[in-house]
């Protein structure tokens, strides 16, 4: 019975130490992320896109749910006049975004880059759903 128990334990630490270590990690390349999109930030402040494009990749490389990465990437490639590589990083913002001014503000940034690709009636439905988020 006491080999038992103390098997019990032994697994019970083993798979706990696991788990404090995978939150050790989540937690660095949460800070890792957030770390890469100051620096893109900055970047972006300086208006080098391209350099910012790359610091946001690889925050969202760290962390690729990190919405405000892909907001923000998004921006920098629609800076660089790359509106349809931007559109895409703007409707997974608008899909993942948590808060209604968020979305609205993708969906009104993909307006405005199929505004720009001559896509008008995109353009229309994009600025449609961006006024449904938020019609203030």
């Amino acid at each position: 019975m006491k080999y038992l128990q103390c098997l019990f334990i032994l697994f019970l630490m083993l798979f706990s130490s696991k788990e404090i270590v995978a939150q050790r990690d989540s937690l660095s390349l949460q800070r890792k992320a957030k770390k890469l999109l100051r620096q893109g930030n900055e970047l972006y402040e300086k208006k080098q896109y391209t350099d910012a494009s790359v610091a946001y990749q690889k925050a969202l490389g760290a962390n690729n749910k990190y919405d405000k990465a892909t907001y923000n990437l998004g921006n920098a490639l629609y800076q660089n006049k790359n509106f349809k590589e931007a559109i895409p990083q703007y409707e997974l913002t608008a899909e993942t975004a948590k808060d209604k001014f968020t979305k609205a503000a993708a969906f009104h940034n993909i307006g405005n880059a199929m505004m720009d690709s001559k896509n008008y009636q995109g353009a229309v439905d994009a600025f449609k759903n961006s006024l449904r988020k938020n019609p203030n």
